[in-house]
């Protein structure tokens, strides 16, 4: 669903990557736009979503590391403590493009599986600059703050 959008958005959020960067990819099929872009550079990727590291796994020129963790059929991701372990002991990722389902006034930003909660916020709290990646009705968003702030809305 809104294939085309997740490209641009993906396209869009790879231009905010430098060769050399630590990213951190959460799970989600915009991530998987990002993961599609970002083929080829030369960086470091951290994801928990198989489907992400299945698409990078013949790119040669990123260097890869897939958490552990227990199997989520439905969305194709690794969670639990084995995965939030795994980011608990990581610090200093350039940038994290994180999927949430939407952003509450009161909430926050807001994800309708509880168990992807807690790595959610690990993942947040190991990388300097963050990009949420939520949908608002039938437009896709792309948000991203850090040392600049930059905004697409397609």
């Amino acid at each position: 669903m809104f294939i085309e959008e997740k490209k641009q958005i993906g396209t869009f959020c790879a231009d905010l990557v430098k060769d050399g960067d630590v990213v951190f990819l959460d799970s989600g099929t915009t991530t998987l736009q990002i993961a599609k872009a970002l083929k080829g550079r030369p960086i470091t990727v951290l994801t928990n979503d198989l489907n992400i590291a299945s698409e990078l796994l013949d790119c040669h020129s990123i260097t890869m590391f897939i958490v552990g963790g227990e199997l989520n059929r439905e969305n194709n991701n690794l969670l639990g403590s084995k995965a939030i372990g795994f980011f608990d002991d990581i610090r200093g990722g350039d940038i994290l493009f994180l999927a949430v389902e939407g952003v509450d006034e009161n909430a926050g930003f807001t994800v309708p599986d509880l168990d992807e909660v807690p790595i959610k916020r690990r993942m947040m709290g190991g990388a300097w600059k963050r990009s949420m990646l939520y949908q608002i009705t039938a437009n896709l968003v792309a948000t991203a703050w850090g040392g600049s702030s930059h905004r697409l809305t397609v």
